[in-house]
């Protein structure tokens, strides 16, 4: 994974960075909280926790918009 995050520009990006960035798409993709657990091979309170209750619980709005625009550049 390190060497592709560093071939397409993307150096700063961690495996743990990733999982978080994909959890939150299936959140944001509307699939069910198992079905991300699954994904993530994680368990369903660790999804809610992780995804879907961090992304209720952001702290910083101006930040989160901020971020939330590189998936629509990426579209």
């Amino acid at each position: 994974m390190r060497e592709a995050f560093d071939a397409c520009g993307y150096g700063w990006v961690t495996s743990h960075v990733f999982r978080e960035t994909v959890g939150t798409h299936l959140d944001e993709s509307g699939v069910s909280t198992t079905e991300g657990a699954e994904q993530l091979c994680d368990t369903p309170a660790g999804y809610e926790e992780h995804h879907r209750e961090k992304r209720r619980k952001a702290s910083n709005h101006a930040a989160q918009k901020a971020l939330e625009s590189i998936r629509k550049a990426a579209k």
